[in-house]
């Protein structure tokens, strides 16, 4: 149980490094912010919006549309193959985790 407090003490260092500089953003830092809290909404009315909790086909059909990640799939899988999507994918998560570790290594050795 005494790695408990060194891991609280480096999460709580990673979110502090995440959120550092937030107080000073600037106005095109906002936008982009509103920006990308608004994809994520449209992404959750789309979620929510599935036939299975009693909406119709065709409700789902235009809320997909709102969805900027299905609209940029349906696009693109007419050239590139679903395998490159997934594999895109896991290289992301796999990038983010491992950015996530390394500040917390930062924060941990004091750097």
């Amino acid at each position: 149980m005494s790695s408990f407090p060194s891991m609280k003490e480096n999460m709580f260092g990673l979110f502090y490094c995440m959120t550092e500089g937030a107080d000073g953003a600037n106005d095109a830092s906002k936008i982009f912010s509103m920006l990308l809290l608004v994809i994520d909404g449209v992404q959750v009315v789309r979620v929510v919006g599935n036939i299975r909790y009693g909406w119709t086909v065709q409700s789902q059909d235009f809320l997909r549309w709102l969805d900027l990640v299905a609209v940029i799939t349906d696009q693109l899988r007419r050239f590139v193959p679903y395998v490159c999507f997934y594999v895109l994918a896991v290289v992301l998560v796999i990038a983010a985790i491992t950015d996530a570790m390394y500040v917390m290594k930062l924060f941990r050795d004091g750097v």
